[in-house]
C-alpha cells in the first residue's frame, strides 16, 4: 500500500460494531477449494470498462424490471460481488454473494443482483388496480444503484496482522486498506466476507469485520476473538480482497467510481482563500444544523451519524460544547470570512454559551465537574467579551475555572486524572482566564509543567491547546520570542515528518495526502485527529516569532500547510459521498472521523474550523496565498 510507510500504519481505530449484511455461505463437501495464492492479475478487481457495462445492464434491468434480461449479459467475473439497492437516501436492499466452486466467479455479480432485487420487490406498491404499472415504474425509477466486485481473494499469514500493544486481549487486526479492501474467512464448508462498502456503510472497523466473518463460518460469535494461534488450529482460513466500487449518488444519475466511497480532493481546491472561506462557511452551516431543535437551552447536540441521521448522545457532553463554541469563537474573528459569516459564527457560539450556563441536571452534565471538562469550558467563556456574557454565564465560569486549578499544584504537577493530552486545554484556560499578576503567574506554571513532561509525540498530542496558552501567555506578558519555541520548531518538524506526501502513496490512496499520522498506541493512517497538530502548525506559520517573513522555509511550511488544508477538505463530507447519506444535505461539509469512517464527531469539527481560522490568518500575515 504505502511506499515509504511501515506495514504498522495499517492499524484502524475500532468504531462501534453494526450489523454486517450477510452470513456465511456454504460449500459442498466434496467441491472444497485447494488454498492456492492468487496471481497479481487475479488480485486485482475487473477492469473499469468491464463494471461499467455490467453497471449499465444491471440498470437498465432495474429501470425497466426485466431483469431476466441478466441472465444473457455478459458480467465480470468475481470472487465478492456486493449489490446495493437505495431509495430516497435509505438503503432498502443489500446483498453479497462469495464465488465457490460450484458457484463460480462469473455468476456471483448475477447471484448478488438477485437476490438484492427480490428483496427490493418486497417494498413494491402493488394494489392491484389499474394504477400499478405506473407506480411501480416510478418505484424503479427512484432507485440509485451501488455496485462491489472483487478480485481473488488474497491469504493472509500470521506475519501480516497487528497487535495493538494498549489491547489488553491482544487481539489481531487485519492488514486491509480502509474502503479499499474487504476481508473474509473460510472454515471447512463455510466462508463469509465483508466488503469495503459494507464497512464504510455501517461503521465497521478491520477488526470488527474478522469478529463477524470468523464467528459466521464457526457458528460461534466468539469465535473471532481468540487468538490467531487457535484461529489455525481450528483450520479457519484469512483473506483479504480488493474491489472496484461504483454507483450513483442519485437515482438515475451517472455510476461513479469509489475512492474509499468517495472522490479523491485536490489540493486546487482548498489553495487559496477564497476556497478557505467556502469550506470555514460550509462547516459552520454544517455546525449550525447540530443544534438543539428545540426551546430548551441545550446548546449542541451530539455526533452526527449521516447514514442514519441521528445524534448519539441527544445533547453534547460539555467538553464538546465548549470546543465547539470556542471554534465558532475563533471563526468569528478570522479574516477574510466577511461580516455575514461572522456574525453566523459568533450567533451560534453564544447559543452554546448561554446554553452551558442554563444546566438541566436531568439532560446535562454538569461543565465543572471533570477538569477537562471545566477547562473546555472556561476557555470557551474565557473568549467572549465580559460586557456580553449572562450573569448565568459568569457563575459557571467561575466554577470551572476553580475546578482546572484544582487539577494543578505548582510543587506537584497536574493531578494524576488529567491525562498528559489533556494538559494543554487545561493551561489555555487558566492562561485566558488570568485576571492579574497572581492568577498569570499560576497558569505560566501550568504551561511550563506541560512542556517540561512533553518530549516527541506526547507534546504533539497537547496541540493545538498547550501552543496557544503559551502564544496567550507570550502576549500578555509582552514577550516576543516565545520560550518554548526551541520544543515548539522541533515538534513541527517531527510532525511534518509523518504528514504523508505523493510519494509515500500509492495512487489509490491520494485521499490522505496531507494528514498527519499520529504515533500513539497502535499507528493509525490519518484521520481527523490528526487536525490538532495540523491547527498548530497553521499558528505556527502566522507566528513571526516561529515563522519569520524573511525565513527561507517559509514558502514550503505554507506548502505543507496547504496539503494539510487539502487533507481537512477531504475529511468535509462532499456530494461524492451523499449516495450512503439519509439527508445529504444536512451531512455536507460534516468534517468526517476519518477518510473510510463516516461518523462526524463534534470534536473533528470544531478542531477543522479552528485549522481553517488560523490558516486564513497566518495568510493574512503573508504567510501564503491569496
Amino acid at each position: 500500500m504505502f511506499q515509504g510507510i511501515t506495514a504498522a500504519l495499517l492499524g484502524l481505530i475500532a468504531v462501534t460494531v453494526a450489523p454486517v449484511a450477510r452470513a456465511g455461505q456454504e460449500i459442498p463437501e466434496d467441491e472444497l477449494p485447494v488454498p492456492v495464492m492468487p496471481t497479481p492479475e487475479l488480485i486485482a478487481p475487473p477492469p473499469p470498462a468491464a463494471v461499467i457495462a455490467a453497471f449499465e445492464a444491471i440498470e437498465a434491468a432495474v429501470r425497466t424490471g426485466e431483469v431476466e434480461k441478466l441472465d444473457d449479459a455478459e458480467l465480470p467475473a468475481a470472487t465478492v460481488a456486493s449489490v446495493t439497492f437505495r431509495r430516497l437516501g435509505s438503503v432498502m436492499a443489500s446483498s453479497t454473494a462469495i464465488a465457490t466452486p460450484n458457484k463460480p466467479e462469473d455468476d456471483t455479480l448475477r447471484r448478488a443482483f438477485a437476490e438484492a432485487w427480490e428483496r427490493a420487490e418486497r417494498f413494491a406498491p402493488r394494489h392491484g388496480d389499474a394504477l400499478d404499472e405506473a407506480r411501480l415504474q416510478a418505484f424503479r425509477d427512484e432507485i440509485a444503484i451501488e455496485i462491489e466486485v472483487s478480485g481473488a481473494f488474497v491469504p493472509l499469514l500470521d506475519a501480516d496482522f497487528i497487535l495493538d500493544p494498549t489491547d489488553p486481549l491482544r487481539l489481531p487486526t487485519p492488514p486491509l486498506n480502509p474502503g479499499h479492501e474487504g476481508f473474509a474467512a473460510r472454515l471447512g464448508r463455510f466462508v463469509s466476507a465483508v466488503t469495503p462498502g459494507q464497512m464504510l456503510r455501517d461503521g465497521v472497523s478491520a477488526r470488527q469485520a474478522m469478529t463477524r466473518s470468523v464467528g459466521q463460518v464457526s457458528d460461534d460469535p466468539k469465535a473471532g476473538l481468540e487468538p490467531l494461534a487457535t484461529l489455525r488450529l481450528r483450520a479457519v482460513e484469512l483473506f483479504k480482497f480488493e474491489v472496484a466500487h461504483i454507483a450513483q449518488r442519485e437515482a438515475g444519475g451517472p455510476p461513479r467510481f469509489l475512492s474509499r466511497g468517495g472522490a479523491i480532493e485536490s489540493l486546487s481546491s482548498v489553495s487559496g482563500v477564497p476556497a478557505l472561506v467556502a469550506l470555514s462557511n460550509g462547516i459552520i452551516s454544517q455546525i449550525e444544523t447540530r443544534m438543539w431543535p428545540g426551546v430548551e437551552p441545550y446548546g449542541l447536540r451530539g455526533d452526527y451519524d449521516p447514514i442514519l441521521d441521528s445524534h448519539d448522545p441527544r445533547v453534547a457532553p460539555p467538553f464538546e460544547q465548549g470546543l465547539v463554541a470556542a471554534a465558532l469563537l475563533m471563526a468569528s474573528e478570522a479574516p477574510y470570512l466577511g461580516d455575514e459569516i461572522s456574525d453566523r459564527a459568533k450567533r451560534l457560539a453564544m447559543r452554546i454559551v448561554d446554553g452551558l450556563g442554563e444546566i438541566d441536571e436531568e439532560a446535562e452534565d454538569d461543565p465543572a465537574e471533570t477538569p477537562i471538562d471545566a477547562a473546555a469550558t472556561a476557555w470557551a467563556i474565557g473568549l467572549v467579551d465580559p460586557q456580553e456574557r449572562r450573569e448565568s454565564v459568569d457563575s459557571l465560569l467561575e466554577r470551572c475555572v476553580d475546578r482546572t486549578r484544582e487539577a494543578f499544584d505548582p510543587a506537584e504537577g497536574f493531578v494524576d486524572d488529567v491525562p498528559v493530552g489533556a494538559r494543554g486545554l487545561l493551561a489555555l484556560a487558566l492562561v485566558v482566564n488570568a485576571d492579574d499578576d497572581a492568577e498569570l503567574t499560576f497558569a505560566e506554571r501550568a504551561v511550563r509543567a506541560a512542556f517540561e513532561g512533553s518530549r516527541g509525540a506526547k507534546l504533539v498530542s497537547q496541540m493545538p491547546f498547550l501552543f496557544w496558552a503559551e502564544q496567550r501567555l507570550a502576549a500578555n506578558r509582552g514577550i516576543e520570542t516565545l520560550p518554548s519555541a526551541v520544543a515548539l520548531r522541533e515538534m513541527r518538524d517531527r510532525a511534518l515528518t509523518f504528514q504523508l506526501r505523493s510519494d509515500d502513496v500509492d495512487p489509490r490512496d491520494e485521499d490522505l495526502i496531507g494528514g498527519i499520522v499520529l504515533l500513539t498506541g497502535r499507528d493509525p493512517l490519518p484521520t481527523s485527529q490528526g487536525l490538532r497538530p495540523i491547527a498548530a502548525l497553521a499558528s505556527m506559520l502566522g507566528d513571526p516569532s516561529l515563522t519569520p517573513r524573511d525565513d527561507p522555509s517559509r514558502g514550503e511550511l505554507t506548502i505543507k500547510q496547504l496539503m494539510a488544508t487539502r487533507f481537512l477538505g477531504q475529511l468535509a463530507a462532499s456530494e461524492a459521498e451523499s449516495y450512503m447519506y439519509r439527508r445529504p444535505a444536512k451531512a455536507r461539509y460534516g468534517v468526517r472521523a476519518a477518510p473510510w469512517d463516516q461518523s462526524m464527531p463534534n470534536e473533528a469539527a470544531a478542531l477543522g474550523l479552528m485549522t481553517l481560522s488560523e490558516t486564513l490568518k497566518a495568510f493574512d500575515n503573508g504567510g501564503g496565498r491569496r
